[in-house]
């Protein structure tokens, strides 16, 4: 499945995917952090959406504040709740999406995200608390 959803990115040949199975979850995870998820992540839901030359992904998981502290070594700094409320609205944004609801406490953004795209960001959120994070990812060519 994984290699399904980088044929799809880079060729643009589909609309919004809600991926499913544990796989297909684990895959989407490692596309987006270049890692296998550990066993503290859990409940992981993504969609990804390919229009044209452009790309985006939407997840969320739970995860230890360990794993979180791993991930935002990776290339994010601080950022705040209006720039992340923004960068994940959309008519692709999938039902789940809803950081409001969760209230997230702690906002990321991170430039030149994506080695697949010319130009692409990332956006995290996270309640350590809760152990839940929401990630955005979008990049055009």
């Amino acid at each position: 499945m994984p290699g399904i959803i980088a044929v799809g990115l880079f060729a643009g040949i589909f609309g919004p995917l809600d991926i499913s199975g544990p796989e297909g979850l684990r895959g989407a995870y490692r596309f987006e952090f270049g890692e296998e998820p550990t066993k503290d992540v859990t409940m992981i839901q993504c969609r990804q959406v390919v229009v044209g030359d452009a790309g985006a992904a939407w997840l969320t998981f739970h995860a230890s504040p360990e794993t979180v502290d791993r991930l935002l070594r990776k290339k994010f700094v601080a950022s705040d709740s209006a720039t992340f409320q923004t960068s994940g609205e959309g008519g692709n944004c999938p039902s789940w999406w809803q950081p409001d609801a969760d209230s997230m406490k702690q906002f990321y953004k991170a430039e030149g995200w994506s080695q697949h795209f010319r130009v692409s960001e990332a956006f995290l959120a996270h309640d350590r608390e809760k152990r839940i994070v929401y990630f955005h990812h979008s990049g055009f060519d």
